[in-house]
């Protein structure tokens, strides 16, 4: 349910706000309609928001890794899915344009604020937060690892999204999950973003050419990362930010 209002929400209102206004209405898309229901639905339930989002203070460790990993999956993804992707389901040129209007015409800290990091902070909690947490106990982590990565995909409204986006889920998930806390899951969310976001404002997206040796690179740099996040946390010994 709580996915079904933010989805529903996303698709009749958002779209609106972020066509009348684009960057006022990304803001209030993430803000108002996705983190808000998730807010509201946990206090309707009587449910601490930081029990209820895992906000646990992690290892230093854990946002290390996260950092790491974060840093080396958008290269993975761009080298290694993307290019298969576009075999099987090219996307469009005016889609390509249309995704290329919408960063480099503003200050890159605004677009890195509105672009990165904020739907970083309210997608996590939606997903790794209330959706993650209250899955885990009815279904076990591997078909909430799935599950909710499939949801997050889908939240993408873009069939040449899904299955990169659906990745990345299945990532932050495992961060989630191994660190026993959000922060890790944001950090790792808002780097990955902020990478595309950077190349996307000095137009390097779309030149960016596969190098074997990076890919190697980031293969084991994301590697490290995970290894780096450690167990999962246990709730006595953090303290609820």
């Amino acid at each position: 349910l709580l996915y079904g209002a933010a989805f529903i929400l996303l698709v009749l209102v958002g779209g609106r706000l972020q066509a009348a206004r684009l960057i006022p209405g990304l803001l209030a898309t993430e803000w108002l309609l996705v983190l808000a229901p998730v807010v509201l639905w946990l206090r309707a339930a009587r449910v601490d928001l930081g029990s209820g989002l895992g906000l646990t203070t992690p290892h230093p460790r854990a946002l290390l890794g996260a950092l790491l990993a974060g840093a080396s999956a958008w290269y993975l993804v761009a080298a290694l899915v993307e290019p298969l992707m576009q075999r099987v389901l090219p996307v469009p040129k005016e889609v390509v344009e249309q995704l290329a209007r919408l960063v480099g015409h503003r200050p890159l800290a605004v677009e890195v604020l509105v672009m990165a990091v904020t739907p970083a902070i309210c997608e996590e909690a939606l997903f790794r937060g209330a959706l993650l947490r209250g899955f885990e106990a009815r279904l076990g982590r591997v078909t909430t690892v799935v599950l909710t990565a499939v949801l997050f995909g889908l939240f993408h409204l873009s069939v040449y999204r899904l299955v990169p986006a659906t990745l990345l889920g299945v990532a932050l998930g495992v961060v989630a999950l191994r660190c026993g806390s959000l922060w890790p899951a944001i950090l790792f969310h808002a780097v990955n973003n902020t990478a595309l976001v950077v190349l996307a404002h000095y137009g390097r997206a779309e030149r960016m050419v596969a190098d074997f040796r990076l890919v190697i690179v980031a293969a084991v740099t994301f590697a490290a990362g995970l290894l780096l996040l450690g167990g999962r946390n246990r709730q006595k010994d953090v303290d609820p930010v």
